[in-house]
């Protein structure tokens, strides 16, 4: 608040006739009338807002306010009858300076409030004491939905990180992996243990399946990592897969009647061991990478599914990989060895290397890392071994390699290489303002989803599922709002969950 220029109300002895509310729309403190939080004085009488109104004490003199002569029942006008004595912290302009509780060592005007900055960089709200006028703790606001902090508690949006299930579907035998495609609709896609994939469309907003679940391909390999799902260029999505051979197929998602149509389809290779297939959508193709009993093949992919050149990476041990697109049109391939460990190599937008890899930790065995890029970082999944102990991590790191942050997420038990091991890029995911990673929890019924900031810190960690396979490879996808849908199987059909702000 601020002051004006003089002490305002005159008690009713000394024979003054005030009105019903003599501040008018100003803020009678004490025995003083001010300028509200926000506005700024203009003169004895007026305080501007800052939308540009102004608004006036109600006895303000009529005409040119420099030439008007304050009365002495004026709203914001002088008094006369003043006497000077020392300021004192009371809210009252006691040296008739025309300001109350402004010595030097006061902070405030006793009992008023104002706006101030928290310890988190949030906009909090302060007292002033009514006995010493100096400001108290600045206290945080409520929390709002904005992927920000805003009470100071170290989490971000906590309240809204809760996922709520919105729908179980699909009955049929074992899922074992799950896809989230679109925004509006998302299209929810598994496959189960017999090969088929099934979609279903989701309205995010009423949280509900819309229409039924169509088949969309027979005679895949049950196991997921034998199958990459990435949304189409042209709308729709793209299905890589490994069998005895490798191939892609392109479907696009109508509105009415059969949902799902396969509009094209081609050979990338003959002849490969139906082993892991990783894929990402670039800015304008895609780059899958399979094995074909040997060292990794690297293959882009026009948008026509026409492919290119195989590029290999060598001494790569195959199974162990995955890829995502950058920021400026290329792919970012991590992949693990042993010996050596995990490395990271950059991949130009036309499939080829782009300098040597990176180094990312010697002690990554049997780790299947997976990446994900960000804004100006990626972040890693993987896996590293002490003597008989696994461990899982996560890292975020600069596109030049360097260490941002690390995070130990917990034990790895060899024994159940597919119940706590995670898996591709689909179980680590960058929302545009922090990273959802998902992880097994050491009891090995129960799949976790952990919140970390952009440069790696912890948000929230919530349980999502428990389930006898946690093994089963997580789905998601950002909605325009920032929040996020997460698709996880469990035994029989896939969950589907809302993470964020609606």
């Amino acid at each position: 608040m601020h002051r004006l220029s003089s002490l305002v109300l005159l008690m009713a002895a000394c024979g003054s006739s005030l009105p019903a509310n003599p501040c008018g729309e100003l803020i009678r403190v004490g025995g003083t009338c001010v300028c509200p939080d926000g506005s700024t004085p203009i003169d004895a009488w007026r305080c501007a807002l800052p939308d540009g109104g102004v608004i006036t004490a109600p006895n303000a003199p009529d005409g040119s306010v420099a030439d008007a002569e304050p009365s002495s029942d004026a709203g914001l006008g002088g008094d006369a009858s003043c006497v000077p004595t020392p300021e004192v912290c009371n809210g009252r302009d006691d040296d008739c300076n025309g300001s109350a509780d402004d010595a030097p060592e006061f902070e405030c005007v006793s009992n008023s409030r104002g706006e101030c900055t928290t310890e988190c960089g949030s906009t909090g709200t302060r007292d002033c004491s009514p006995s010493s006028c100096t400001w108290t703790f600045c206290t945080p606001p409520t929390e709002q939905c904005n992927y920000r902090d805003d009470d100071c508690d170290d989490r971000i949006d906590p309240e809204m990180q809760t996922l709520v299930f919105a729908t179980e579907f699909g009955v049929r035998n074992q899922a074992m992996r799950s896809w989230a495609i679109g925004t509006s609709p998302v299209i929810i896609l598994t496959l189960f243990d017999d090969g088929t994939l099934i979609g279903q469309r989701f309205d995010s907003e009423t949280r509900a399946e819309t229409g039924s679940s169509q088949v969309v391909m027979t005679g895949l390999e049950p196991w997921g990592l034998t199958t990459e799902i990435v949304p189409s260029l042209a709308g729709g999505f793209v299905i890589f897969y490994s069998r005895e051979s490798v191939g892609v197929r392109e479907i696009v998602a109508h509105e009415y009647g059969a949902t799902f149509e396969s509009v094209r389809s081609s050979m990338i290779a003959s002849g490969a061991n139906a082993g892991s297939v990783a894929a990402a959508r670039g800015t304008d193709g895609y780059l899958v990478v399979f094995e074909n009993g040997g060292p990794l093949q690297i293959v882009r992919v026009a948008p026509s599914l026409v492919a290119g050149t195989p590029w290999q990476v060598e001494q790569a041990a195959p199974g162990m990989y995955s890829v995502a697109a950058d920021t400026v049109g290329g792919y970012w391939l991590t992949y693990s060895r042993w010996p050596g460990g995990l490395f990271v190599q950059r991949v130009r937008p036309e499939g080829i290397a782009q300098g040597s890899a990176i180094s990312i930790d010697a002690s990554a065995r049997w780790s299947h890392p997976v990446i994900e890029h960000g804004d100006d970082t990626f972040g890693l999944l993987f896996t590293t071994q002490a003597s008989e102990d696994y461990t899982l991590h996560f890292q975020v790191r600069r596109t030049d390699g360097s260490l941002v942050r690390t995070q130990n997420l917990g034990p790895w038990r060899p024994g159940y290489f597919f119940t706590t091991l995670v898996f591709r890029p689909s179980n680590i995911l960058w929302t545009g303002s922090r990273w959802l990673t998902k992880r097994a929890l050491p009891d090995g019924s129960s799949i976790a989803v952990d919140s970390f900031n952009g440069d790696g810190s912890a948000a929230e960690s919530s349980v999502i599922a428990t389930t006898e396979f946690t093994g089963a490879m997580m789905g998601g996808t950002v909605l325009p709002s920032g929040a996020t849908v997460l698709t996880v199987p469990t035994a029989e059909r896939p969950r589907v969950a809302l993470w964020g702000c609606p």
